[in-house]
């Protein structure tokens, strides 16, 4: 079962989207709102790629960011997938991040004093896929029917070899 949520022109870095989409990716939807809740409280730094400054030469750790209100809106998007999670009678646990997209959006002007008389917009399109994952329970019901439909398959044989042996007779 598949779960959706999309956001359109959200005011959202799409350099701090991107890290935040590789950080949730296949990962389930409970740890995913505990990472960005630990971002949002600059618990957990979100590692990025891309000229960032006051980053040692020869330090271990990758250059890092805390992208505060990128993991607000993806806190609300994630919301929804949760909602839908409920309504469905299934938990958190159960639910796996496949897809998380940032896209680029158009870009819109507004007019300021500085930056001669104009600025843009920053704005960013943001795709979340989840996935239910297999219950262990469902997984054998499925091979208790596989098993089933086999012993039917060979009653048949038995069958059509009783009847064939019933001709043979007569």
């Amino acid at each position: 079962m598949k779960l959706k949520t999309v956001g359109k022109d959200l005011p959202i870095s799409l350099k701090h989207s991107v890290a935040l989409c590789k950080l949730i990716k296949n990962k389930t939807l409970a740890e995913v709102e505990r990472l960005l809740r630990d971002v949002v409280k600059k618990k957990l730094a979100v590692p990025m790629k891309g000229e960032l400054p006051y980053h040692k030469i020869g330090s271990t750790s990758k250059p890092s960011r805390y992208p505060v209100k990128a993991a607000r809106y993806f806190l609300k998007l994630l919301k929804n997938i949760d909602g839908e999670v409920k309504y469905k009678g299934l938990s958190n646990e159960d639910v796996i991040i496949k897809k998380a997209i940032a896209n680029k959006a158009s870009r819109a002007y507004r007019a300021t004093r500085i930056a001669f008389g104009r600025k843009r917009f920053k704005r960013t399109h943001l795709l979340i896929e989840a996935e239910v994952k297999e219950v262990k329970e469902e997984k054998k019901e499925k091979e208790i029917t596989k098993k089933k439909e086999e012993e039917e398959k060979e009653k048949g044989k038995e069958r059509k070899k009783e009847k064939e042996e019933e001709k043979d007779k007569k």
